[in-house]
């Protein structure tokens, strides 16, 4: 009986070895609005006007490593609201990144990168009705850090921006 059953373990756990190495992933930070606020230098409320690829003077050099998968994406954005700190502009870009095209089915464990929605059709508005895109989508709250040479960047960093933005739906008001 226990030859049989110390069997069927080893039996088990040689069935479901090659399962395991899709199973390991690595340590993603979940930090709450309170964490994020608290470790922030600026929070702003965000509207997308523009993304374009980055060029060589906004400095958008990949994280260590990752060079190959994630392109530089510059994001221009309109202040909606200076929550914490301060921010003095009516714009604002920040340097994000993306994957790279060429990258097939994506990375495993790989980046939990920024993304933001472009409505070109509310960009293209008449201008008595561009005050009209202060109140309605898409808009961000956005955590930043300083960095050492003084723009910002998302406080969770290069490689896992998306967990510093969170979408905020509906108007403001």
């Amino acid at each position: 009986m226990k030859a049989r059953f110390t069997f069927g373990l080893i039996l088990g756990f040689l069935i479901t070895l090659p399962l395991h190495n899709d199973a390991h992933a690595r340590p993603i930070p979940l930090l709450s609005y309170d964490d994020l606020f608290k470790q922030s230098d600026l929070v702003m409320i965000l509207r997308p006007l523009s993304v374009r690829d980055a060029k060589k003077e906004d400095r958008a050099i990949p994280p260590k490593g990752q060079a190959d998968t994630l392109v530089g994406v510059v994001t221009r954005f309109q202040v909606s609201y200076v929550v914490k700190g301060e921010y003095k502009q009516k714009n604002f870009e920040l340097v994000h990144y993306r994957l790279n095209e060429l990258i097939p089915g994506g990375i495993v464990n790989g980046p939990t990168l920024a993304s933001f929605v472009v409505d070109k059709r509310l960009i293209n508005l008449p201008e008595r009705e561009k005050p009209l895109l202060d109140k309605i989508g898409p808009h961000y709250m956005v955590f930043l850090k300083k960095q050492a040479d003084g723009r910002f960047a998302c406080l969770t960093g290069e490689f896992d921006a998306g967990l510093s933005v969170r979408e905020i739906r509906g108007p403001l008001d």
